[in-house]
């Protein structure tokens, strides 16, 4: 099917090589490698975020110490960077008969896992972090008033309350995850990306088959968003604001993800659905896939091949704003309903009550995730080396392949990402502490008061 006449393309849709020959196969292949790749990272991350973000919390500081570092330099480095390592680089440290299982049961699979779980485990014990710190501290000391144990006071009550706070960040996290599985094309997996990319190379047709690719993943995390979405309905607290009925004109002059976030708590339809669809369509398909199409296919539409540096910033910019305006979602709705009731009956207008009750509450649960996503777009300027551009990461390929030294050079460069992302990390807690002088000190005090308070 050709087309014509729009932009100057000049270009012969071919669908079928979706199917014909070995193409449909490789889909279907690829589908399933996603899928149970990111299951199991899912699975273990989760794991490790509940654990962590939970001992980020507590007041004896041996624990609370080896869980940060563990946060603070997993999630500080990009995970492109840590692919590379778990791949190339930790395999020769293993002992033999180790390294001989892991080469018989596919060792490109098992380090993506791990790579995987042991990133997003750390980003998620930031979301779980801020859904215990958006609990009122009295509800702890409650708690343990009533004879729990701090362990159990936070097993039965603290964390089923963050969990059910946490919902669309914590959406934001498994979409990411599903979506970050694509990085695993660059250590040869063969999930739902390197199969795209293999009918691209086999057949010619980029336009197909990055289409193709595209629609699988944003199928894949609508779904998964579908149904998160009836778990955040079914669990939200009562409360608690569900949706806010107008938007202040400040509001305009926010970046991009704040305005996409009020605009999803919008009553009006044409201001909610055109947010709802911006931030469904760009979390539902991965980062990667969006540079593909901006490299692949804007020259086919206009001729002229853009700069890696323009593809790669306007790739940041439009996939970034999806995640930023779900967590802006999730903190206005972490503001009780009452403040923005008892605020209007004051005399406030809506709008004045959004910008000075509602958004500073917001603004201050929203810290942890947002400095974690500000963090995640620092690290993901790494993605634009598989484009071509000469970035830290690219560098680091080009210098390992000459010197044939793996370990010792994405060692490296995993320590120099981390020396600019922990300085933000620390930045974003003393911004914490100075926006909220009560929360950090102020919870792990009324963590050792109500223990100490605690029946015998």
């Amino acid at each position: 099917m050709p087309l014509t006449g729009f932009l100057g393309i000049q270009y012969d849709f071919q669908w079928s090589v979706l199917w014909t020959g070995e193409n449909g196969r490789w889909l279907l292949q690829g589908i399933w490698t996603t899928l149970r790749l990111s299951t199991l990272a899912w699975i273990v991350a989760w794991v490790l975020g509940i654990l962590s973000g939970a001992l980020r919390t507590v007041p004896f500081w041996p624990l609370r110490t080896l869980v940060t570092f563990y946060v603070e330099f997993f999630r500080n480095v990009p995970l492109l960077v840590w692919l590379f390592f778990w791949y190339f680089g930790a395999p020769q440290f293993l002992p033999r008969t180790a390294q001989d299982w892991l080469n018989l049961h596919g060792p490109e699979f098992w380090s993506a896992v791990v790579g995987l779980s042991v990133y997003h485990g750390a980003r998620m014990s930031e979301v779980i972090r801020a859904g215990i710190q958006s609990i009122p501290k009295t509800l702890l000391e409650a708690s343990v008033a009533t004879g729990l144990s701090v362990g159990q006071a936070y097993r039965l009550i603290i964390i089923p309350i963050a969990l059910r706070l946490i919902v669309p960040p914590a959406t934001n996290e498994s979409l990411n995850l599903l979506k970050n599985s694509s990085l695993a094309l660059t250590i040869g997996v063969a999930e739902l990306t390197f199969m795209s990319r293999q009918i691209e190379t086999y057949t010619a047709k980029a336009f197909e088959a990055l289409t193709a690719g595209t629609l699988i993943y944003l199928v894949m995390c609508l779904g998964i968003a579908s149904v998160m979405g009836q778990v955040e309905r079914y669990f939200r607290i009562p409360g608690l604001i569900a949706r806010v009925g107008a938007i202040p004109a400040l509001v305009l002059g926010f970046i991009l993800g704040v305005i996409v976030g009020l605009c999803r708590l919008a009553h009006r339809p044409w201001i909610h659905y055109p947010a709802v669809l911006y931030v469904e369509f760009f979390r539902g398909v991965p980062l990667v896939m969006v540079i593909f199409w901006f490299w692949f296919l804007i020259p086919q539409m206009t001729g002229q091949r853009l700069p890696e540096y323009t593809v790669a910033l306007t790739a940041f910019v439009v996939f970034e704003a999806a995640y930023l305006g779900e967590i802006v979602r999730a903190g206005i709705q972490s503001v009780p309903r009452g403040q923005v009731e008892a605020a209007t009956a004051g005399g406030l207008s809506y709008g004045r009550t959004m910008v000075h009750v509602v958004l500073p509450q917001a603004i201050r649960n929203m810290i942890p995730s947002l400095v974690t996503q500000f963090i995640v777009l620092f690290k993901d300027t790494s993605l634009a080396s598989i484009i071509g551009m000469m970035d830290l990461t690219k560098a680091a390929q080009t210098v390992s392949q000459r010197e044939i030294r793996p370990f010792e050079m994405y060692l490296f460069i995993a320590v120099v990402y981390w020396i600019f992302t922990y300085s933000m990390s620390r930045f974003s807690q003393w911004l914490e502490v100075k926006m909220s002088p009560e929360r950090a000190p102020t919870r792990r005090a009324a963590l050792r008061a109500a223990t100490a308070e605690a029946p015998a």
